[in-house]
């Protein structure tokens, strides 16, 4: 844990610490021998450090594919029941269809 230490350990994950002279640890990692990760960072299944999204991001990202996932139904649903018949009563009644026969269109896709 002392830098002008002579005892000389091996770092746990080669990955963790830099090829330099004074042995500093690569991005996101310190301690002694870069096994412990800095403010933001979290390991990955191999042990890396990996910065850490923010929320902010994280939720931006959940909330542009849901719009992106309604979207899609929606233009799926009015493809099979017509623009005119894209109404809840018609499409409640699409889904008991769909789920009660086989051969219905929504099981094919």
């Amino acid at each position: 844990s002392d830098p002008n230490s002579s005892n000389i350990v091996e770092c746990e994950n080669p990955l963790s610490c830099q090829h330099s002279p004074n042995g500093t640890c690569t991005v996101g990692h310190q301690g002694p021998i870069c096994s412990v990760c800095t403010e933001k960072f979290s390991k990955n299944a191999v042990g890396i450090c990996k910065y850490c999204a923010s929320a902010e991001v994280s939720i931006g990202f959940y909330a542009i594919l849901t719009i992106l996932g309604i979207t899609f139904v929606y233009l799926i649903l009015r493809k099979f029941l017509g623009k005119e018949n894209l109404t809840i009563n018609n499409v409640t009644e699409e889904i008991k269809k769909a789920a009660s026969d086989d051969k219905h269109w929504a099981n094919k896709l």
